[in-house]
């Protein structure tokens, strides 16, 4: 025990003497009891060490998480996981035969990367030609079919296009759609263009930090009214992606913590 914790206890006891209470030791830990008031005061900061650890540490990692488990893992410690939250808690010092304290956790959530919060929060929402053409070339990287030069056509296309007069737009056998335009310019006739777009394209990505990547599919959606062209895009059934991401992290928690009395419980 350092001078310092010893010369704390002293002054304690002496303290305690001076008004006429007890200093105990209960279990290690300085304590003063005054019968008189039926109080009885803990002061377990005095210990040399302390009776329990009492902490929870947080990883931004799989591998990080799992290590720190491995390390300091009973037969009763358990792991939950938060579907709500997409968080893994693992109690390190959960029930056993006996009641546990449940104080020592370790926790990790999983954070999602700034492609998939673009792509997340852009999804449903309606845009200018020139918007929509600026999202898709800005992310032009994630997206995988069809490929980044048409893409990247489309993109471009949408820009340069923004003084024409949408008339209607056909769904072609190819899986495109056509949008026919009338372009005016200045001291000429309007000269008749077509656009095409495809209806569904597909966006490859990692949705969190460390994790792998996945593939998700989106359909072009569109609206023409008075001649003009707006756009966006619905990301196909997203929440599944989501829940096959969580579903491979679970299963590499299990397999990273093997058979050592763990167990994923969600909750």
């Amino acid at each position: 025990m350092s001078e310092i914790v010893k010369s704390d206890i002293q002054s304690a006891i002496d303290a305690g003497r001076e008004l006429g209470v007890k200093v105990e030791f209960v279990n290690g830990t300085p304590t003063i009891i005054a019968p008189e008031a039926w109080e009885t005061t803990f002061f377990e900061d005095l210990r040399e060490i302390p009776l329990r650890v009492e902490e929870t540490v947080k990883h931004t990692t799989v591998a990080s998480f799992l290590e720190y488990c491995r390390e300091f893992s009973t037969p009763s410690s358990a792991i939950f996981l938060d579907t709500s939250a997409n968080t893994f808690t693992a109690v390190l010092d959960y029930h056993g035969v006996y009641p546990g304290w449940c104080k020592h956790k370790a926790t990790y959530s999983l954070k999602p990367t700034k492609e998939w919060t673009a792509w997340t929060a852009n999804d449903k929402k309606t845009m200018s030609q020139e918007e929509f053409g600026r999202f898709i070339e800005d992310n032009l990287v994630e997206i995988t079919q069809p490929p980044s030069g048409k893409m990247l056509e489309v993109a471009l296309s949408l820009q340069a296009k923004t003084k024409v007069d949408f008339s209607r737009a056909v769904r072609l056998d190819n899986g495109e759609t056509q949008f026919q335009y009338v372009e005016n310019i200045e001291g000429k006739a309007g000269i008749n263009g077509a656009m095409k777009i495809p209806d569904l394209f597909t966006i490859g990505l990692v949705l969190y930090e460390g994790g792998d990547a996945y593939q998700v599919d989106a359909r072009f959606r569109y609206r023409i009214r008075e001649g003009g062209l707006t756009l966006w895009y619905e990301l196909v059934r997203p929440h599944k992606t989501v829940e096959a991401n969580i579903a491979d992290t679970r299963k590499a928690v299990e397999e990273g913590m093997g058979q050592g009395g763990f167990y994923v419980a969600a909750r």
